[in-house]
């Protein structure tokens, strides 16, 4: 069985992954401290133990900026790019992504915190909301009405939630690349509803896996691929039609 973390990265890779995203954000990093204050008790996350293969345990620990454009907060919900598989057109990203559709973000609130058995940490997660307003690949499975939940890693610190909190572009018209939780553990020969994962929760593809409606144009990762990049800064609406055409 591949071992992989719940966000189908390979488990060795979540480290990478926190410290890749803190850094293109601009965070720095310092031991955690044990007065840090606890994360906002919007809703409440839930907490289980997931195995994984024993990985270094991170000696340092990000800590956020307090404050994060609204593309560098879809970079960082997208999970950055690092050890991750990478799409060379956007008919190939379409069709690795389970999901596909025009949202419009609604909420924020703390995820479902997973403790990493052999090391005993806590990987912090947050959870968007996402309102569907068209499908434009698939078939979503909705939380409540309308509305997706698609999960990110934060990192190993409570408080490393509240920044994403506060800088979450809510209203943030968005196409968004989908990977459906449950789907991905069964690919990995896992129970879909393993602790971590679940049908009812989505994970964005990848960095290259959104573009979002910045005042009517266009806007994609920093340091884009040409065939994204070419998508930048064009219309928002007639990017999305391109979209439906490809997927179609």
């Amino acid at each position: 069985m591949r071992a992989t973390s719940r966000h189908g990265l390979p488990a060795i890779s979540v480290c990478a992954t926190v410290v890749i995203v803190c850094t293109m954000l601009g965070a720095c990093t310092q031991r955690p401290s044990t007065a840090a204050a606890p994360a906002p008790s919007v809703g409440a996350p839930t907490s289980s133990a997931v195995d994984r293969p024993a990985t270094p345990s991170p000696s340092e620990t990000a800590v956020p900026i307090s404050s994060l454009s609204p593309q560098m907060f879809w970079y960082g919900a997208a999970g950055g790019d690092m050890m991750q598989a990478s799409y060379d057109s956007l008919a190939a990203i379409g069709d690795a992504s389970d999901l596909v559709v025009l949202g419009t973000l609604t909420g924020i609130r703390p995820g479902r915190d997973v403790e990493v058995t052999e090391t005993k940490e806590t990987e912090y997660q947050a959870t968007i909301t996402v309102r569907v307003d068209e499908v434009l690949k698939g078939r979503p499975v909705e939380a409540a009405a309308g509305a997706l939940q698609v999960e990110f890693l934060l990192a190993f610190s409570p408080g490393s939630y509240d920044p994403w909190a506060k800088s979450a572009p809510i209203g943030d018209r968005v196409v968004l690349f989908l990977v459906n939780k449950g789907a991905e553990a069964t690919r990995l020969g896992l129970a879909p509803d393993a602790p971590g994962w679940g049908v009812d929760y989505y994970t964005v593809r990848n960095g290259q896996g959104f573009v979002r409606d910045a005042g009517g144009t266009s806007q994609v990762k920093p340091d884009a691929d040409p065939w994204l990049l070419a998508l930048s800064g064009r219309p928002f609406d007639e990017v999305v039609s391109e979209v439906r055409a490809t997927l179609s």
